[in-house]
Order: C-alpha cells, then sequence, then structure tokens
C-alpha cells in the first residue's frame, strides 16, 4: 500500500470519526429533549388528574346542593340556574376526561 493511500484512507477514518462523535452528541442531545419530554407530560398527567378530582368534588357538591334545593322547593328561575350550573359542571368533566385520555402516564424507559 502507498503512502499516498495509506493517507488517503487516514483521512477518511478521521472523517467517519468525527461524523461519530458529532452522532453520539446529536444522540444525547434527543435523549435529554425526550427526557424533558416525558417530564412534561409526567406533570401534565399529574395536574389532570388532579383538575379531575376537583370537577368530581364539584359534581357531588352540586348533586347534594340540587338535592337540597329541590327538596325545598325552587323557583322556576332557579331551578333553570341549577340545572345550568349542573350541565355545565358536566361539561367540565367531560373535558377533563377528554383532556387526561390525551395524556396518558408516561412509561420510563
Amino acid at each position: 500500500m502507498s503512502v499516498f493511500n495509506s493517507l488517503r484512507l487516514f483521512y477518511r477514518l478521521r472523517k467517519l470519526e468525527n461524523q461519530m462523535v458529532k452522532f453520539d452528541d446529536q444522540v444525547k442531545s434527543l435523549k435529554t429533549d425526550l427526557d424533558a419530554v416525558k417530564a412534561d407530560l409526567a406533570t401534565a398527567t399529574t395536574g389532570i388528574a388532579g383538575l379531575q378530582q376537583q370537577i368530581a368534588t364539584l359534581n357531588t357538591t352540586v348533586a347534594n346542593l340540587q338535592a337540597q334545593l329541590q327538596a325545598a322547593g325552587l323557583t322556576a328561575d332557579q331551578q333553570a340556574a341549577l340545572s345550568a350550573a349542573v350541565a355545565q359542571a358536566d361539561s367540565l368533566k367531560t373535558s377533563a376526561d377528554a383532556l387526561a385520555a390525551n395524556f396518558p402516564v408516561p412509561t420510563a424507559s
């Protein structure tokens, strides 16, 4: 093998080595980004679970209030306002459940 061919091979190996270092850096950066996304998803999932719990508590409170007020006798306007509150609480629960479905708990890897 001539000196020229040896130098050419050495140059190509050095170039390949530099590319592999860049690739390793990019893979490390990707892993860091993925870990950050997983952490954000975990936070979002926890937040949504808390929101769902608050809405469930709200729905229970509204249902209890509805039962108490209906027993006392409501005017038509009061019944309409109460029905609107119940519908809004149910809508909030549906929205929170839809959000939760889009943010499953991330798995550790």
